[in-house]
C-alpha cells in the first residue's frame, strides 16, 4: 500500500500537487535568462533590470510572511484560487509592459502570490506518515523544482522566438490551467487553528523565538539558496561575454542540467528517511561548495556543466534537510513554521540575486565564486554545531 498513497494521499493527488507547485513557482523564474534582453529593451544597465528580479524575490518573501499563515485558518482550496488568479493577472501586467516601472509593478504582484506551492508542502507533510514523510516532501519538492527547470529553459527558448513578453503569457496560461484542471480535484480543507489574522501574525514571532532549531535551519537554508542565486542571477550575463556570445536560449537550456537533480531528489528524501536531515544538509554543503570551486576553472563548458550539476544536487539536499527539520517542530503549525523559513529562505535569495547581478559585471565569474564558497562554508558551518539525532523528522504528535 505505502508504494500507492502515503497517509491518505493517493499518488495521482500526489502527483497532481507536485504537477501544481512546479507550475506555481516557475513564474519566479522565467525572468533571469532573460535579463539582458529586457535589458536592452529598456535601456537599461544589468544592474537596474536586475532590481526587478530582485523585487520579485523580496516580495514573494513578503507573500510568504504575511500570507501563507492564513493556510492554517482559511480553506486551502479557496486560497489556491485566488493565488492563482492574481498570479495570472501579474503575469499579464507584465507581458503587456511597456516602461520599467509597469514591469516592476507586474512583478511586485507576480511574487506574493506566487506562494501557492508552499501551501501544498505543509500539507503532504501533515498527510503522510511519519516514516514515509521525507519521500512524500520529495516528490512534491521534485515537482517545485522541476518548475524552476523548465521556467528557465522555456523562458530562455520562447524569448529567443517570441521575444520576453512571451515568457509571461505562458505564466498566465499556466495559472489558467491550474485554475481548470486542478483547482477541481483539490479538496476541502478542515482549518487547523481559527485564530484572528494579527494573532496568526503574532504568532509567528513566538514560533522564532520558541524554536532554536528553525532559527538554525533558516540562516543555514538562506546562506545556500543566495549562493545558488547568485549564479543564476549573473550567469545570462557572464555567457553572453566573450568568448561565448550565448544568447537566451543558450543559457535556459543550460538549466537542463537541473534534470540530474529532479531525478536525485525522491532518494534525498529517503535519504533524510533514513539518516536525517543533518547528513542531508551536510551533503547539500558539500556539493555547493565543490561546483563553486570548479567555477574558480574560468568557467570552462565541461567544468560549468558539471558546476551545474553538482549545485543542483547540493541545492536540493540543502532545501529538503533544511524544511524538514523545521516543518517537523510543531504539527499544528506547519503552515506558518513553512512562512517563517521560507520567507527568510527567499530573502536570501534576493540578497544572492542582488549580489550576482550588481557583482558579475566587476569581478566576474571569481567574484560569483567567492560568494558561493562562502554560502556553502556558512551553510556547513551552521549545520556541523547542530546535533544529529534532532534531525530526523518527528513523529505526527511529538513536538
Amino acid at each position: 500500500m505505502a508504494s500507492h498513497t502515503h497517509a491518505g494521499l493517493s499518488r495521482p493527488l500526489l502527483l497532481l500537487y507536485a504537477a501544481a507547485s512546479g507550475c506555481a513557482v516557475a513564474n519566479l523564474y522565467y525572468i533571469q535568462p532573460l535579463l539582458p534582453q529586457m535589458a536592452q529593451a529598456f535601456h537599461c544597465g544589468l544592474g537596474q533590470i536586475g532590481a526587478i528580479a530582485t523585487a520579485l524575490q523580496l516580495a514573494y518573501a513578503a507573500g510568504l510572511l504575511l500570507l501563507l499563515p492564513l493556510a492554517d485558518a482559511v480553506d486551502k482550496k479557496g486560497f489556491l484560487t485566488w493565488l492563482w488568479i492574481s498570479n495570472g493577472a501579474g503575469s499579464i501586467l507584465a507581458a503587456l509592459a511597456d516602461s520599467w516601472s509597469v514591469l516592476m509593478l507586474a512583478n511586485l504582484a507576480i511574487g506574493p502570490s506566487a506562494i501557492s506551492a508552499q501551501l501544498l508542502i505543509p500539507l503532504v507533510s501533515q498527510q503522510a506518515l511519519p516514516e514515509q514523510r521525507g519521500r512524500a516532501v520529495g516528490v512534491v519538492l521534485s515537482g517545485m523544482l522541476s518548475g524552476i527547470l523548465l521556467s528557465r529553459v522555456a523562458s530562455g527558448l520562447i524569448a529567443a522566438h517570441g521575444g520576453w513578453q512571451a515568457a509571461y503569457w505562458l505564466a498566465a496560461a499556466l495559472d489558467g490551467a491550474l485554475l481548470l484542471l486542478v483547482r477541481p480535484r483539490l479538496p476541502r480543507s478542515q482549518t487547523a487553528a481559527a485564530a484572528p489574522y494579527p494573532q496568526l501574525l503574532a504568532s509567528l514571532w513566538r514560533l522564532w523565538l520558541s524554536h532554536p532549531l528553525l532559527r538554525a535551519s533558516v540562516l543555514c537554508g538562506a546562506a545556500s539558496f543566495a549562493a545558488v542565486s547568485a549564479l543564476w542571477a549573473a550567469l545570462a550575463w557572464l555567457l553572453a561575454q566573450p568568448p561565448y556570445h550565448y544568447a537566451s536560449a543558450q543559457v535556459g537550456a543550460l538549466g537542463l542540467v537541473g534534470i540530474a537533480g529532479i531525478l536525485a531528489t525522491p532518494y534525498l528524501g529517503r535519504l533524510a528517511d533514513l539518516r536525517g536531515s543533518r547528513h542531508l544538509v551536510a551533503l547539500g554543503a558539500g556539493l555547493s561548495l565543490a561546483a563553486f570551486l570548479l567555477l574558480l576553472m574560468g568557467a570552462k563548458l565541461p567544468a560549468l556543466l558539471l558546476a551545474l550539476i553538482l549545485l543542483d544536487i547540493g541545492g536540493r539536499a540543502a532545501l529538503l534537510g533544511n524544511q524538514l527539520r523545521a516543518l517537523a517542530l510543531d504539527e499544528s503549525a506547519r503552515a506558518r513554521l513553512n512562512t517563517l523559513f521560507m520567507s527568510c529562505y527567499f530573502l536570501g535569495g534576493a540578497f544572492g540575486t542582488r549580489l550576482g547581478s550588481s557583482l558579475a559585471p566587476q569581478y566576474g565569474w571569481g567574484g560569483i565564486a567567492a560568494i558561493g564558497v562562502a554560502g556553502a562554508l556558512i551553510a556547513w558551518a551552521i549545520n556541523r554545531r547542530l546535533p544529529g539525532p534532532a534531525m530526523r523528522p518527528a513523529p505526527a504528535g511529538t513536538h
